[in-house]
């Protein structure tokens, strides 16, 4: 097994096996790191605003009128915003999701095509979404959405491969 070279103009880059093997998960825990980070400082209003807005009863009155109203997704995303109630659970939790996109994205398009993602173009759906949550009046349905799509087309590819 041999080592990557990246070529450019100017450079030629080495990246040993072992890191490139690596890589993936070291990007996932330096994104979780990042956006834990700004959930606790400078975005905790984000935290905090979508804590005050939204409301979960464990309810079978409630369940129905979700479901018939706004959908399954919007009652896992009321779900998981009741742990916000605690701020670090609630940036640990978000910014869990958000590093998870990356991680699964990486993982379909290397199961997909058969190939490694070389270039980490898996970071750009992960930071995307990450930016979309700056102004608090975005909703985050559309975040878990995203993961719950990502986590249900690595089971089938997972389940698909056999492996």
């Amino acid at each position: 097994m041999g080592a990557f070279y990246l070529e450019c103009p100017h450079f030629t880059y080495y990246l040993p096996p072992i890191l490139m093997k690596r890589l993936p998960h070291l990007l996932f825990a330096l994104l979780f790191i990042i956006y834990f980070l700004c959930y606790q400082g400078v975005l905790s209003h984000v935290i905090y605003y979508h804590e005050q807005h939204h409301l979960f009863l464990f309810s079978k009155e409630y369940f129905l009128k979700q479901i018939h109203t706004e959908g399954l997704l919007s009652y896992l995303t009321d779900f998981i915003i009741q742990f916000f109630y605690m701020p670090a659970l609630g940036s640990a939790i978000l910014a869990g999701i958000l590093a998870g996109i990356y991680l699964l994205t990486h993982y379909n398009i290397k199961k997909i095509t058969g190939q490694p993602d070389i270039l980490q173009l898996s970071l750009i759906p992960s930071v995307s979404l990450f930016i979309y949550t700056l102004p608090v009046d975005h909703s985050l349905t559309l975040i878990i959405g995203v993961f719950l799509g990502l986590l249900i087309l690595g089971c089938i590819a997972f389940f698909i491969s056999g492996i």
